[in-house]
């Protein structure tokens, strides 16, 4: 995420998509109080690929050396800006990263960016999950139950407190949406059916989850969509299972009793496996959906075969 730190003081800011420079404290996303520099001095902001900064003032701003007044100049990392007669007005531009939504908590100030999915208060202790939801909002879990983030809002995790901060670019120039949409999961089952793997297959590429005890739970949640396919249900209401029933076939699966804190981990280690899956294995964290009480596999497209049997398919 990009940042501009303050020359005098040494502190940094992060930057949103749009981010205002200006005197009025209100309106501005950084005040910068000298008398010479206009209400709205200054927009730096994401575009396509790289950040630019519009002048808009009275009296103009200095950048790289020079004054630039009423226009609009490309940043790199390493540029100088300055707002007005005063050195206390000079920042640099350090970080030229593209805008991310963030977390901050408010007792230090930390950020964090969220980039795919987020286990707080830690990964050995993951009371919440924040993780980008079916519509490319981002959402949290706690409890089985998921939420929609408002920018601004804040959230309570343990004993800390969390602001979130909308800050997705304005303009979305990598389109994830088609890659992930056009892509399906293979289930391929060994001929006793005693262990599952799965293979995420994108046009002429794979990613290989390999053989783990959380497949169970994609392949469980994937027989339940077909189920109401036959049914005839419509296709966004598909696939909802309860968690008690989810938890007894896991529990018959597995040969042993399982509740809902196992559930969660196995959900938690296959969101963790697929942020860390390369190249695109990030995409695709949200594919279990959840409501209260009830879970489903979100993912449009899927194959289950054991062996060249295709026991089940949703396609284009």
């Amino acid at each position: 995420m990009a940042i501009i730190k303050h020359i005098a003081s040494g502190n940094l800011v992060y930057l949103n998509a749009r981010h205002v420079f200006g005197r009025n404290g209100q309106s501005s996303n950084t005040h910068i109080p000298e008398k010479d520099v206009s209400q709205s001095h200054a927009t730096i902001y994401w575009q396509g690929d790289n950040w630019y900064m519009q002048d808009h003032s009275r009296n103009g701003t200095i950048l790289k050396g020079q004054h630039m007044h009423r226009s609009t100049q490309q940043l790199s990392e390493g540029d100088l800006v300055q707002f007005g007669k005063s050195e206390s007005t000079r920042w640099e531009f350090v970080n030229d990263q593209s805008p991310t939504s963030y977390l901050q908590l408010l007792k230090t100030n930390r950020i964090l960016e969220l980039r795919d999915v987020h286990f707080l208060p830690s990964e050995e202790n993951p009371e919440v999950s924040i993780l980008l939801g079916g519509n490319q909002s981002w959402v949290y879990e706690r409890e089985g139950e998921t939420f929609s983030l408002t920018n601004g809002e804040i959230i309570s995790i343990g004993v800390e407190e969390w602001l979130f901060v909308d800050n997705e670019p304005l303009d979305v120039t990598v389109d994830y949406g088609q890659s992930v949409s056009k892509a399906f999961f293979l289930m391929d089952l060994s001929l006793d059916e005693e262990q599952i793997g799965i293979k995420i297959m994108q046009n002429d590429r794979e990613m290989d989850l390999g053989f783990r005890s959380h497949n169970y739970l994609l392949l469980a949640l994937s027989r339940a969509r077909l189920t109401d396919k036959e049914q005839g249900i419509e296709p966004d209401h598909q696939g909802w299972m309860s968690v008690e029933a989810l938890i007894e076939d896991v529990s018959k699966e597995m040969l042993k009793e399982v509740d809902e804190h196992y559930l969660n981990l196995l959900i938690f280690r296959l969101r963790k496996q697929l942020r860390e899956l390369k190249p695109d294995g990030n995409l695709f964290v949200n594919v279990i959906e959840r409501r209260k009480g009830v879970i489903r596999f979100s993912h449009p497209y899927f194959k289950i075969q054991k062996g060249s049997e295709l026991l089940g398919e949703m396609m284009p």
